[in-house]
């Protein structure tokens, strides 16, 4: 029923969708939440869809290329004090585990990350995915790799850059190139935004992150 109600819309712009549905359509960055509310017909922009609680679906719209499926951006998760993944020993027991029931990906397709009028904002195909076992023990592999060297101490680089505060902070925790399902990127703010859960480490605040490949792979395979 999810699917069927949001995959009338396939093919059909952002503009008319909002149109329809009495949405602003100034910019598409409404919320996936309303978004998928909207369709359904619940009413009430700000109240948790209990349902989709029930199921364990979190909803993430996914900006996309229409050629190939491939995401502007990756997806990211709740920040998480390293701290606290430091804690984790078991990945089955960890927090990151906990989103991973299920996903609603709710495609919109645009020819540039750029593009903003609705018009030219078109839905995909939406589609349901929860991990399989083999993705699953890719995952808690990539997870364990992480919370290793979190374990073992992140370390952080000051380098000299062309910006407002002269610097970027570097870390070696694993970027999106040197994975395949998952990563650790900063989620914050800005740079102010700092994660200090950690005895003598002040990082940036950061998160998991779904890879862009990995949710190409999903959208194309579903």
């Amino acid at each position: 029923m999810i699917l069927e109600k949001l995959n009338i819309w396939e093919g059909r712009t952002f503009a008319e969708f909002a149109k329809y549905h009495g949405l602003q359509e100034g910019s598409a960055k409404n919320s996936a939440a309303t978004i998928v509310r909207a369709a359904l017909g619940f009413t009430g922009k700000n109240k948790k869809i209990k349902e989709f609680e029930q199921l364990g679906l979190i909803i993430k719209t996914t900006q996309c290329r229409p050629s190939d499926l491939v995401p502007f951006e990756a997806a990211s998760f709740p920040f998480q004090p390293l701290s606290e993944i430091k804690d984790e020993n078991r990945f089955d027991e960890s927090l990151f585990y906990t989103y991973l029931q299920g996903f609603l990906f709710v495609p919109l397709l645009k020819e540039h990350r750029k593009v903003k009028n609705t018009n030219e904002i078109v839905f995909g195909r939406s589609v349901i995915w929860r991990p399989s076992h083999e993705e699953l023990v890719r995952i808690q592999w990539e997870w364990e790799s992480i919370n290793n060297i979190i374990k073992k101490g992140v370390e952080v680089k000051i380098k000299p850059a062309n910006n407002r505060k002269g610097y970027i902070q570097e870390n070696n925790l694993p970027g999106e190139s040197s994975t395949q399902y998952i990563h650790m990127r900063p989620h914050g703010r800005d740079s102010d935004d700092v994660d200090d859960s950690l005895k003598d480490l002040r990082i940036t605040k950061q998160c998991f992150w779904l890879n862009k490949k990995f949710i190409q792979k999903i959208l194309l395979e579903k």
